[in-house]
């Protein structure tokens, strides 16, 4: 009688409420006795079945072409259920090495943790005869945090250096109250944050909001108070972002800590920096880019990230743009693309988009200079001749006037499930009503950002060798699906490098020898100032095999040879 030997190894699993996460389990065949050997060799293949779980449809078995595919119910042998998966064959004498992948995905009750368990069988089926030759039960555990919620505290600038002014007159204060405002839009309920504001030397007196929940009536107050802030001109050496850190901190040691700021630490003795432990960011507000801030490394944590913020690489929204991405970021989600426009009375543009099966929420932002008069909506292009609106599951931007004023438009629509492997065509509607609004008959500016809750992940870093001139810029870039990293079909990641004078360097990312979803890349550095890395990656997902794009945005600061980096004295 033929026989095999098998054996697993099932590692606990620790998931996130409302993300699919693939839990692999590395099969071992050995032993084969029985086969004839080659030529011919028999063929066989293993199952793997699902037969019980403690929450039923949470845990199950993923298909993976060319790895595994569900077994129908016709096969012979017949299936024990629906949750069976089976492998390719393989020569029983020289068996291959394996890996089965558990899919778990558990949408209910996102705020409250939860354990699992469940029982699988493994088995082994000779082709021809259909005969099993070997097999085992086996027992899989794991836990869910609660899903991703933003729980944010800021620290907003207001010394005098943020009295400097852009080539439109607007000072820095300005650009950070508008874009404060816009930000906080993005909050769901559910989310958490407060703010403090740091001048010159203090902040005791200033106003600030203790930590709480991110709905619209706390978005009021928020904007409020941070409209009511005016440029500190007392004690003008002695600004101290120090200060603002401390302060946020006696708020809260728990909160990602935001800090918006220009950068400029102006007195060492009073305000030097020691670099946070906790999780914390910057936004930095500058004009020129080839003037970035010496202290931009130093008020970050080692697992924060600061982004610099220049309308003359990222557009007029720049602050909104990186400050969005922070916030995408804490909350689990990532940019599909990132068109901009304008639009004249009665003009209508579409953008074309491509969802997976790994993309559960969409979520659709709009700033502009007259949000008023905008309207975003998701259309189904599936068909020309029946193109229809989608409703969105929560409207925040167009049935709330607070939300228009601040120049944001959000719609969330919660995205139908993926059938018979067919997503539907979509398409982002961005039209202009027409009448006149407040810009009258000039064109009206626009930034869409797409973002989606997904489980198909682009991490990008922009990392130095050095933080002068000589030294390489690294961009690094990880693709995954379902918590692992794949070799996605097709997959490319582009680069556009804005350097600090204007000039625009485009690249694709080399594929990492044996490391799959990764791509790296060395450019050594010729002038100072800040970079801005716009990465794009595209290619066709695991399952579905859709086409997808994702992108991001990162800078880096690089300083002139030889300088120490002391903080700037002026604005």
């Amino acid at each position: 009688m033929s026989t095999i030997d098998v054996s697993c190894s099932a590692p606990s699993f620790v998931a996130q409420k409302g993300r699919k996460l693939l839990v692999p389990v590395p099969l071992f065949l050995f032993g084969a006795s029985g086969f004839p050997t080659p030529p011919p060799a028999s063929a066989c293949r293993v199952r793997v079945t699902l037969l019980s779980s403690s929450r039923p449809g949470v845990l199950s078995v993923q298909d993976i072409p060319g790895m595994w595919t569900f077994v129908p119910a016709t096969a012979n042998p017949a299936p024990a259920n629906a949750n069976c998966v089976e492998s390719t064959p393989f020569d029983p004498t020289t068996p291959p090495s394996l890996t089965a992948f558990l899919s778990y995905f558990d949408p209910n009750n996102l705020t409250a943790p939860d354990t699992y368990n469940a029982s699988y069988r493994l088995e082994v089926f000779d082709d021809a005869t259909h005969s099993k030759v070997g097999g085992i039960e086996f027992q899989v555990t794991g836990s869910a945090t609660e899903a991703h919620s933003v729980n944010v505290i800021f620290a907003l600038d207001h010394g005098f250096t943020m009295g400097a002014r852009d080539a439109a007159r607007a000072t820095r204060l300005a650009r950070l109250k508008a874009a404060f405002s816009r930000g906080i839009a993005l909050l769901r309920d559910d989310d958490t944050f407060g703010f403090i504001s740091f001048g010159n030397p203090s902040c005791a007196s200033n106003p600030s909001l203790a930590l709480g929940p991110g709905d619209s009536g706390r978005q009021t107050t928020a904007r409020t108070s941070a409209n009511g802030l005016s440029v500190d001109l007392s004690n003008p050496l002695t600004k101290c972002i120090q200060t603002g850190i401390d302060v946020a901190r006696g708020v809260t040691t728990t909160a990602t800590l935001v800090i918006l700021t220009d950068g400029v630490n102006i007195d060492p003795a009073v305000g030097g920096l020691t670099r946070p432990t906790l999780p914390t960011s910057a936004l930095i507000i500058i004009e020129n880019a080839a003037l970035p801030p010496a202290s931009a490394a130093l008020m970050v944590s080692a697992d924060g990230h600061y982004a610099i913020a220049t309308a003359q690489t990222l557009g007029e929204f720049a602050i909104e743009k990186l400050l969005t991405q922070l916030f995408i970021g804490l909350a689990g989600s990532v940019f599909i693309q990132d068109p901009e426009g304008s639009l004249k009375p009665g003009e209508s543009q579409r953008y074309p988009i491509h969802l997976t099966e790994a993309d559960h929420d969409l979520e659709l932002i709009v700033f502009s200079n007259d949000a008023d008069v905008l309207e975003v909506a998701l259309v189904d292009d599936s068909s020309h001749s029946d193109r229809r609106k989608h409703e969105p599951k929560r409207r925040c931007g167009s049935n709330d006037p607070r939300d228009r004023d601040t120049g944001v438009l959000v719609e969330r629509y919660a995205l139908p499930p993926v059938k018979d492997q067919v997503r539907p065509r979509y398409e982002v509607e961005i039209s202009r009503d027409l009448r006149a609004g407040s810009s009258k008959e000039a064109p009206v500016k626009f930034n869409l950002l797409v973002v989606a809750k997904t489980d198909l992940m682009l991490d990008a870093q922009l990392a130095s060798s050095g933080t002068t001139v000589g030294s390489e810029l690294l961009f690094s870039a990880v693709l995954s699906q379902f918590g692992h990293a794949w070799d996605f079909l097709h997959a490319k990641v582009m680069v556009e490098l804005t350097h600090p004078d204007g000039f625009l360097q485009v690249f694709e990312l080399p594929h990492a020898p044996h490391a799959p979803g990764r791509f790296q890349f060395g450019l050594r550095t010729f002038r100072a100032g800040t970079y801005t890395a716009h990465f794009i990656a595209e290619g066709k997902s695991l399952v579905g095999k859709f086409p997808f794009r994702r992108e991001c945005l990162r800078t880096i600061a690089v300083f002139p040879a030889g300088e120490n980096c002391p903080p700037r004295p002026c604005c």
